[in-house]
């Protein structure tokens, strides 16, 4: 039982809470009244849970022996000894057969998603996570590809204003991870403190103003402006935690298991856009019309 629970934690189900991108093209999409694709996109995340499982497994495997000196990551699974590396590699590589497999069934542009994010994964492992900017610019990139996983498994048009806001509220999260491990591990690296809150800044103000620009010239909707308010908040609480409260995390989304604000936030905004999508206050034209009748 031990054993079993040991495997479970080397999943990392935590860290699912990510892959939530894979469903956000049904909501952008206005397809969140349509059971086939609802379906498909549900099965479209167990996929990339898997596939993202596959890479934590992997990257416990091969950095093992840094872990364990590590004050946090050293209770990983492999780290600590309960699972061995050879386990831990064959685990990874029957994840990443498993989402390939139901991958290539749900679509080939799907299957070739999954192939290209384990494929950023295994150069961040051995290369790009050592590389100026890279590093962080990978990553982000890889919440990028959940959302174009979403649009190739349920064969929708999204915006390219949600990938630039993805990629920046993505990179406003890392830059905020690479600032924890500094004051956790005090070991050193070519970031600076400073340097970093510079990041968090520019990604912070790209975010919503892409955001902005995607609700004015896609959307065009002005009632969809205040879905801004809940990403606004959702942010700065992010970062304050971080930063003024000192939540200390090598996972940022434990932070946001932990804090209730921060599931409001999040909650709030997926009520507001279902809600001006269904109400169908989208359109500069629709809303005109309305007022004057």
């Amino acid at each position: 039982m031990y054993l079993i629970s040991s495997y479970f934690e080397l999943l990392r189900p935590k860290q699912w809470l990510k892959n939530i991108f894979v469903i956000a093209p049904v909501v952008f999409s206005f397809s969140f009244f349509d059971p086939e694709k609802i379906i498909l996109s549900l099965f479209a995340f167990l996929i990339f849970c898997a596939a993202s499982s596959a890479v934590y497994v992997f990257n416990d495997a091969i950095d093992a022996p840094r872990d364990r000196l590590h004050p946090l990551k050293r209770n990983r699974p492999v780290a600590r000894g309960d699972t061995s590396v050879s386990a831990a590699w064959f685990f990874s590589i029957l994840l990443s057969l498993i989402a390939l497999a139901a991958g290539f069934a749900v679509s080939p542009g799907f299957f070739w998603t999954v192939f290209a994010y384990l494929l950023l994964n295994i150069c961040y492992t051995f290369w790009l996570k050592r590389a100026f900017l890279l590093d962080m610019f990978s990553v982000a990139l890889g919440f990028v590809l959940r959302i174009m996983a979403g649009v190739a498994a349920i064969g929708v048009h999204l915006a390219p204003w949600s990938l630039g806001a993805t990629f920046f509220l993505a990179l406003f999260i890392v830059a905020i991870k690479r600032l924890q491990e500094i004051k956790i591990a005090s070991s050193p690296s070519f970031y600076t403190l400073e340097f970093l809150r510079s990041v968090i800044f520019v990604s912070l103000i790209l975010t919503l103003a892409i955001f902005i620009f995607y609700a004015m010239l896609d959307v065009k909707s002005i009632p969809f402006l205040i879905t801004v308010l809940p990403v606004l908040y959702g942010m700065f609480r992010f970062l304050w935690l971080a930063e003024v409260k000192g939540t200390l995390s090598d996972n940022p989304t434990d932070i946001i298991f932990q804090d209730f604000p921060m599931q409001a936030s999040v909650v709030i905004f997926v009520l507001l856009v279902i809600s001006i999508f269904t109400l169908r206050l989208t359109s500069y034209a629709s809303i005109l019309f309305s007022i004057s009748q």
